[in-house]
C-alpha cells in the first residue's frame, strides 16, 4: 500500500522535517511536515503508535492529508503541536526554519 510516508513522491509531495513528540520506546509519536511540489502549501500530519503499525499508513491519499497550509500556518500549527512539550521544542524549531526558508 502506498501512503504518505514511504512514498510522499506519489502523491507530489516532498518531505520538509519531521520529528518525534515524545521519547520514543517501541512507539512513535511524530510530526511530519511536507510540502506539495505544485502548490508549495505544506501539509503538517501527526501520528502515533506502538511498533506494529507503519507510521502515516491510514494517509493514503490526499484528502487525507487535511487542507494545505501556507507557511505561516504550517508554523503556527507545529507551534500548537509541541507547546509546553520541552523534548520537542528544539526538533520543532529546526522544522520551522526548513519550512520558512522554502
Amino acid at each position: 500500500m502506498t501512503d504518505i510516508y514511504y512514498s510522499p513522491e506519489a502523491f507530489d509531495l516532498e518531505t520538509v522535517a519531521e520529528f518525534d513528540v515524545t521519547e520514543p520506546d517501541y512507539s512513535f509519536d511524530l510530526v511530519l511536515i511536507q510540502q506539495d511540489r505544485t502548490t508549495k502549501k505544506f501539509y503538517v500530519n501527526t501520528d502515533a503508535g506502538r511498533s506494529c503499525p507503519s507510521p502515516f499508513e491510514g494517509f493514503t491519499t490526499k484528502a487525507s492529508l487535511g487542507q494545505p497550509l501556507d507557511a505561516h500556518g504550517a508554523v503556527k500549527a507545529i507551534g500548537d503541536l509541541v507547546s509546553g512539550n520541552a523534548y520537542a521544542a528544539a526538533s520543532a524549531a529546526d522544522a520551522i526554519a526548513k519550512v520558512m526558508a522554502r
